[in-house]
């Protein structure tokens, strides 16, 4: 009896990266912010806001993703990280930003109507931006506010999640520079 191998798949979404100056001002407010012991922190260079999660999809799909990423139009934008949440379900503490800016929710529509003929189930619930900081959160800490942190937004990439010995980490497959509409 033959057996056919499935396609190879990667674990793809898009994503805001902080660069390293950011990074670094992440991670002296997150030492100050976050609760000691209350779960496991989110290695700095996985530090990301999700855009959208495309989940396992095949080479086919992987490449009109990033067709689609080529097309997308989003002028530059600040988001303002400002907030402290926790989602007991996930068990993750998160930081987002108080007020969203309309560019992020511009970005992420335009990505997924881009993403329609690819054939990619996306996820129907609405967009929360958020940077999961912390995961196996235990106890339910109140929401609060923390030092306000500024992210001139300037692009955006297509990340692949990769299971390593040390954990999960996240590599950056393609990159966009922000630009106004043609």
């Amino acid at each position: 009896m033959e057996t056919r191998e499935k396609p190879p798949t990667r674990r793809l979404f898009f994503a805001l990266c902080p660069d390293a100056a950011l990074r670094q001002a992440l991670r002296r407010l997150l030492r100050k912010a976050l609760p000691r012991g209350a779960g496991r922190p989110v290695p700095l260079d996985n530090l990301h806001v999700t855009l959208v999660f495309l989940g396992q999809v095949d080479e086919e799909a992987a490449g009109c993703a990033m067709r689609a990423g080529d097309d997308v139009r989003c002028p530059p934008f600040r988001l303002v990280l400002d907030h402290l949440h926790h989602w007991p379900r996930p068990r993750i503490l998160w930081l987002g930003p108080r007020h969203t800016p309309p560019q992020l929710f511009t970005l992420v529509g335009d990505l997924r109507q881009r993403l329609q003929p690819c054939g990619i189930s996306l996820d129907a619930r609405p967009y929360q931006a958020h940077m999961t900081v912390m995961r196996k959160v235990g106890a339910s800490p109140a929401p609060r506010e923390v030092p306000p942190l500024a992210w001139d937004v300037t692009r955006f990439s297509l990340m692949e999640s990769v299971s390593e010995e040390g954990g999960v980490r996240y590599h950056e497959r393609h990159s966009w520079s922000l630009r106004e509409g043609a």
